[in-house]
């Protein structure tokens, strides 16, 4: 299987991530990335635990981050990782949490 070249954001080499792509064949180059943390082609990827999701909601920045996502990449996308429901029992307002992604 042939691989498209993965531009990945620098930040994102202590994530394993890259590592991971590169056994799978994939042709990885590291830059600072000003939107997203992958881009491939015209395609764009923001990666979030789910903690940093959470906190970037109820921040404001999250809203932010997608916008620039949109307005930069024909397809952005947003990949969430980790475990929703302990991230949920440790906010005081889920139901905020809930209204927000609606």
């Amino acid at each position: 299987m042939l691989f498209p070249r993965i531009v990945a954001d620098d930040r994102e080499k202590a994530s394993g991530v890259p590592d991971n792509l590169r056994r799978l064949g994939a042709r990885v180059e590291f830059r600072l990335l000003d939107v997203a943390d992958y881009v491939i082609g015209d395609r764009a990827v923001e990666r979030k635990t789910t903690s940093d999701f959470v906190s970037s909601l109820f921040s404001g920045r999250l809203f932010e981050q997608a916008r620039r996502l949109s307005e930069s990449y024909v397809m952005p996308l947003m990949v969430v990782e980790g475990d929703l429901q302990a991230s949920l029992q440790e906010i005081s307002r889920p139901k905020t949490f809930w209204g927000s992604i609606l």
